[in-house]
């Protein structure tokens, strides 16, 4: 399936198109869509669009098959999210310039340490 390739190459966006695009022709076979749906879920959780993926995963747990138990344990990650992201504060204005890419972490005074490239 086209939207896997482009999922493991983080490909997201036309992963997310790819995945959108083949349901329809899954309808009626609960294990396609299950996957098609399951996947959706994690490029769109990768993507940040946590409502998009918790739906995609409600949707997959809904259906029987070998994505069910993890659709319920995502969708449960996601809402946790969701509802941690509602009560955060806003600390937009606060947060460190990033390093090309990776993940960086703030030292003490204004030393920045970074972990990834």
């Amino acid at each position: 399936m086209t939207g896997h390739l482009q999922m493991e190459r983080a490909d997201f966006a036309k992963a997310e198109a790819s995945f959108r695009q083949a349901l329809p022709y899954y309808k009626g076979d609960a294990k396609s869509t299950g996957f098609a749906l399951f996947y959706l879920g994690w490029v769109e959780y990768n993507l940040g669009k946590l409502p998009e993926a918790a739906r995609a995963y409600e949707q997959c747990a809904a259906l029987t098959g070998g994505f069910q138990t993890q659709a319920e344990r995502n969708l449960a990650i996601v809402r946790g999210q969701q509802k941690a992201q509602l009560s955060a504060p806003d600390l937009s204005a606060a947060a460190p310039t990033t390093l090309g890419r990776g993940l960086i972490a703030m030292g003490a005074g204004s030393t920045v340490q970074k972990f990834f490239d």
